[in-house]
């Protein structure tokens, strides 16, 4: 995957960072390792409680990994999973290719994706809440026989 954010403070030009990502999820743990620069800058390790973390010095303080971890939950996560993690006045709707979360009636994030199973292709993340959105870009890696 490649992620692409673009922060859009009020009153200020925006900035945009990508970091190239390698995303392993299987029945026990979610596995992610992030670089930029051809250097390892980030390495995830989330077990479905305990998250664990490494950072390059590099890395600036506000690629922070939990948000990362967040992002990818709550753009791939299923819907069902989503609405019991969500605090009390949050909800997740889907239709078609769009996830949209709100808290009461104000939507907060908004993803759209381009692929079909959703996590190929495009997600794009509209986070109106914290200002900022990210782009992932996903293609499977695939193995020779």
């Amino acid at each position: 995957q490649r992620l692409t954010v673009r922060e859009l403070p009020a009153g200020a030009p925006p900035t945009e960072r990508s970091l190239d990502v390698q995303l392993e999820v299987d029945d026990t743990e979610l596995r992610l390792a992030a670089f930029a620069l051809n250097q390892r800058v980030l390495m995830l390790r989330w077990d479905g409680r305990e998250l664990q973390q490494q950072r390059h010095l590099m890395l600036p303080a506000e690629v922070d990994g939990a948000r990362v971890l967040r992002d990818i939950q709550l753009a791939y996560w299923p819907r069902e999973a989503l609405a019991t993690a969500l605090p009390a006045g949050w909800s997740v709707d889907e239709q078609g290719q769009r996830r949209v979360i709100r808290m009461g009636d104000i939507v907060q994030m908004q993803i759209d994706y381009t692929g079909q199973p959703r996590w190929q292709g495009r997600a794009e993340i509209d986070n109106r809440l914290e200002h900022y959105r990210l782009s992932i870009e996903s293609t499977p890696v695939t193995t020779s026989p």
